[in-house]
């Protein structure tokens, strides 16, 4: 699907699984998400098993600095755990 940021009417290409089908019932059940613009490109996994499980990606495609974020919420409690990872990806000039 394309659609426009209303404020600032960058074009996003987002490609979305959700709404597991009804037969499945509880247990497990993933989504995601793919988001595309000329600034960035990002997706994400949510994940039910049945403890919540959550990562996302972000690359800046001017600069290609990267960022990953993970979460999980443990059986024993309502608490999450978070991890954050930054970096900059390795440009590649040409492609053999």
């Amino acid at each position: 699907m394309l659609e426009p940021d209303p404020g600032t009417g960058e074009v996003t290409s987002t490609i979305a699984t959700y709404e597991p089908p009804a037969e499945l019932g509880g247990g497990i059940i993933d989504d995601s998400t793919v988001k595309i613009t000329d600034r960035e490109i990002y997706w994400e996994k949510r994940m039910y098993r049945p403890q919540f499980v959550a990562e996302s990606h972000t690359i800046h495609r001017q600069t290609l600095i990267y960022q990953s974020e993970w979460k999980i919420r443990r059986d024993d409690g309502p608490d999450i755990d978070e991890q954050t990872v930054t970096g900059t990806c390795q440009r590649i000039d040409k492609l053999p």
